[in-house]
């Protein structure tokens, strides 16, 4: 029994250290796309010229949301991952004109306390082995009130 259940938590360690690892993956992919489009003129001309271009890449992606949610147990793991990565592209072409409005220091700032929570909670509920999901609807109120 011992041993089947330490088998359990390793391969649940395990599987969370690559859950981690590709969202880890997907965040460069994002921050770094993005910082370059904010750099490309181009892209941020015709997002100016037309303002529908940016509501048509948020359908798009809320599509890509959806198709990645009802078919990702049927994919295999090539598909599954480049749909990942186009996702993570696509959040980039939306938040380009971000890295524009706000300096890169608070953009920074913003990104390392983000990910610092996230690594504390994650840190929390792997030794506590609490479940967080109750905290959700507190931390939301917290979020809007502030």
């Amino acid at each position: 029994m011992y041993n089947e259940s330490y088998s359990a938590q390793e391969s649940l360690s395990s599987f969370m250290y690559k859950v981690y690892g590709w969202m880890t993956v997907g965040l460069a992919v994002t921050a770094g796309l993005a910082f370059y489009l904010a750099r490309t003129p181009g892209y941020l001309e015709q997002l100016m010229l037309h303002p529908y271009l940016l509501i048509g890449l948020f359908i798009a992606q809320l599509a890509l949301v959806i198709g990645l949610s009802a078919f990702v147990l049927r994919m295999n793991f090539a598909t599954a991952l480049g749909c990942f990565l186009l996702y993570a592209a696509s959040v980039a072409l939306t938040l380009a004109p971000i890295f524009v409005i706000y300096s890169l220091g608070s953009i920074y700032l913003t990104f390392l306390i983000t990910a610092g929570m996230f690594g504390i909670m994650s840190i929390y509920g792997f030794f506590t082995r609490a479940d967080l999901t109750a905290m959700g609807n507190v931390l939301l109120m917290m979020l809007l009130r502030y």
